[in-house]
């Protein structure tokens, strides 16, 4: 039998799992000598097999023989969706030394008179480190002219050698799931992201899974690609005595909507010793460039956000209440972000004609009231915040929402969706100068939304990234939903893949920070599955430092966010403290995740205002957290 288990983002199954961690370090050195008495006795890590034609990568790994074979192209024509149409795939060139290779591939294409032609290259590189061997294969896929016709492109693994027992699926609900293998049925998973993902079997949270030679086991395989497009994960179990074991990692584009002309991916097969642990952090491996959210986030037990509460006067007295009963060692322990700072929505402040932010502007609180701001007063709030000793965020924007009343406004960024329809968003709009829904949303498929975007970060970076510990993008999920397509310009385009690797940029852009602040992040707000929200939010926070979700601290939505915010963080806003005040024991209690508290919306009652026994709760719960040494907590059920 399986067992699932749900685990918690805050530093999530690290410290349940500390003893397979602990395992990792200790057969580091074992492995090494298994793989290196491989090599002395003439067996080297990898090979090339089979005829000149077809040649397989095949990898010597730790009790498996792994084989990766040429990659399968299934295309569908226009004549019918279910019919295949002619596709020829040649090998055209192979090289192999000192654990790295390179395939080169042919591709022809003929419908119906038209014919493509293309290049598949597959890149892989083995490297040994931290307890686990890594093999990297980094694909790119080539149209010229751009492909027309819908593409599954197939590539299968054979592992052979002592039998695989069990299947490890990072499941979509929050619960890693260990299922066992038999000879014959089938397993499947599947990771959503882009029109064409397919969706065979279970949803997976993120795109691994896991092989292990027995459930619970320390040491297995898992299988990873890049979250940039949707993955399905096929296994299939060989047949006794043999044990051969199959696994099929498939990705489909639709070039009748979107012409294919380039694709690039990474996937990852690696061995480890870490149990779940080691599934999980192999994903990471197809995303180098992106690192771990800074320590101090696993620390946090306590969030305050602000929207300029009071007219903006409430940040003062909500943080010196917060000093009054928090003592100063465990301040660190909380973080107070900032909200409302801006002028328009999408504009934020900013001026791209001369890269910074204006010189003063007005900003509205919740209740439409104007608040004068300027950089100096952010600045102010900052260091209110920090010489108080908390952590302080700013808040970075409101997802793709776009103000039309703003001076800078630009119809042709505003985002429609495939029919060619104005997406409005009509939310969060307070302006007393210009009411109603006037709030349509950003297109992230154009490249100068892009490089707006970028500009801004660098703006808030070079005015206060000395300054603040990070950025937190809200309601990331706004129009940019799963499998939703842009038809901004009337050409199609995925709205959820381009906004994947917008965050992408814009946290790779925090990181170059690092060097004069190592404790910046940057934190989106995905509110995946949350009820009321509709069930295609994409988990952008596969590529951010963690999640700050507006989900109000409701119970539903910690689930879905544990498992894409593995190695980092997981918190939110608890717009009413006061209505939902058991909302904060379920968060600390079920899911050890940080106690979530705001001013200036909703209850509109921070801490110096509401209710004197609550206050009183939230922080005796704070502190009983330091006192018990448990700030973190994995569950089984």
């Amino acid at each position: 039998m399986h067992e699932p288990t749900s685990c918690s983002a805050h530093r999530n199954l690290r410290h349940g799992l500390g003893q397979a961690v602990g395992a990792t370090l200790r057969t580091f050195s074992a492995m090494m000598l298994i793989l290196f008495a491989d090599m002395a006795a003439g067996q080297v890590p990898l090979e090339l097999a089979g005829c000149k034609a077809e040649r397989n990568l095949v990898w010597h790994a730790d009790e498996s023989t792994l084989e990766f074979h040429a990659p399968v192209l299934t295309v569908h024509g226009k004549r019918s969706a279910n019919e295949p149409v002619s596709c020829l795939v040649k090998l055209i060139s192979c090289e192999l030394e000192k654990g790295q290779g390179k395939l080169d591939y042919e591709l022809a294409i003929d419908d119906r008179g038209v014919r493509y032609r293309g290049k598949y290259g597959a890149r892989v590189e083995l490297h040994e480190g931290g307890g686990h061997s890594v093999l990297t294969r980094r694909s790119d896929l080539r149209f010229d002219p751009p492909l027309c016709l819908d593409l599954s492109i197939s590539e299968s693994v054979t592992v052979a050698g002592k039998p695989i027992n069990a299947c490890v699926l990072p499941l979509r609900n929050g619960v890693v799931q260990t299922l066992p293998l038999a000879a014959g049925p089938t397993l499947a998973g599947h990771y959503i992201l882009g029109r064409g993902s397919q969706t065979e079997g279970k949803e997976l949270a993120m795109p691994v899974i896991g092989l292990s030679r027995s459930p619970g086991a320390a040491g297995g395989l898992a299988l990873a690609t890049d979250p940039y497009v949707g993955s399905q994960f096929t296994v299939t179990p060989g047949k006794a005595p043999a044990g051969k074991l199959t696994v099929k990692l498939s990705t489909t584009y639709l070039g009748s909507m979107v012409p294919l002309d380039r694709e690039q991916r990474t996937a990852v097969c690696a061995l480890h010793h870490g149990g779940v642990d080691g599934t999980l952090r192999t994903y990471y491996e197809t995303i180098p460039d992106i690192e771990p959210g800074a320590p101090w986030i696993h620390d946090i037990q306590l969030t305050h956000f602000d929207y300029i509460a009071k007219q903006g006067k409430g940040i003062y007295r909500d943080v010196e209440k917060l000093a009054e009963r928090i003592p100063v060692e465990h301040r660190k322990a909380v973080v107070v972000a900032l909200h409302g700072y801006y002028d328009y929505l999408g504009r934020y402040g900013y001026n791209a004609k001369t890269h910074r932010l204006d010189p003063q502007w007005v900003s509205y609180d919740g209740h439409a009231r104007k608040v004068p701001m300027n950089p100096g007063e952010i600045h102010k709030r900052i260091k209110f915040v920090k010489d108080h000793g908390f952590r302080v965020l700013l808040y970075f924007a409101d997802g793709m929402t776009y103000h039309d009343a703003s001076p800078d406004f630009r119809k042709d960024w505003c985002l429609k969706d495939e029919h060619g329809k104005a997406v409005y968003c009509g939310n969060w709009e307070h302006r007393p100068d210009a009411p109603g829904p006037k709030n349509f949303c950003l297109d992230p498929t154009l490249p100068g939304v892009q490089d707006w975007f970028m500009g801004y970060e660098d703006a808030l970076l070079n005015e206060f990234g000395r300054e603040f510990d990070g950025l937190v993008w809200d309601e990331t999920f706004l129009a940019t939903r799963r499998r939703a397509m842009s038809g901004t310009g009337g050409r199609l385009a995925y709205l959820d893949r381009a906004m994947m690797r917008l965050v992408a940029a814009l946290t790779r852009r925090v990181q170059t920070w690092h060097k004069v602040n190592p404790d910046l992040v940057f934190l989106t707000s995905d509110d995946l599955d949350m009820v009321g929200l509709g069930k295609d939010t994409a988990p952008y926070a596969l590529v951010s430092h963690g999640t700050y979700q507006d989900s109000w601290c409701k119970p539903d939505a910690w689930p879905p966010g544990l498992l894409p915010n593995y190695r980092n963080c997981l918190w939110s806003c608890n717009w009413h403290p006061v209505k939902n005040r058991t909302w904060n024991a379920i968060a600390v209690e079920r899911y050890g995740i940080a106690q979530g508290i705001t001013d200036g919306f909703g209850d509109d009652q921070g801490p110096a205002d509401m209710p004197p026994a609550l206050f009183d709760e939230i922080i005796a719960r704070f502190l009983k957290r330091f006192e018990s040494g448990d700030r973190t907590r994995y569950l089984r059920q």
